[in-house]
């Protein structure tokens, strides 16, 4: 994932590829396999936005306008079912994207 990160430039070449691996590593795996429902969406939000900084990554207005509406989804979601689980299930279909592109 980082180097896909270096490779499409979204992280400038000054930035160390294995401190970017260890600061997103930091972040997701505390997470991984964990219930929806005890992931705060804010607390993540922010160490990704900290990650961006700390890697002088350009804040792109296509993604920040994802992470909301997949936050605003996921609200919803949780509203209606506290244990829906976004990545589960948009995981078919991101899957499928990455395939075809």
């Amino acid at each position: 994932v980082a180097e896909v990160h270096f490779e499409a430039g979204y992280v400038p070449r000054q930035h160390n590829v294995a401190a970017f691996a260890q600061a997103i590593r930091a972040i997701g795996e505390p997470i991984h396999g964990q219930p929806a429902e005890t992931i705060s969406m804010a607390k993540l939000l922010a160490l990704l936005f900290e990650v961006t900084d700390l890697f002088d990554m350009a804040t792109r207005s296509e993604l920040v306008l994802l992470q909301k509406t997949m936050v605003v989804v996921e609200g919803v979601a949780r509203t209606l079912d506290p244990a829906f689980n976004m990545w589960k299930t948009s995981e078919p279909v991101v899957g499928g994207w990455i395939s075809g592109n």
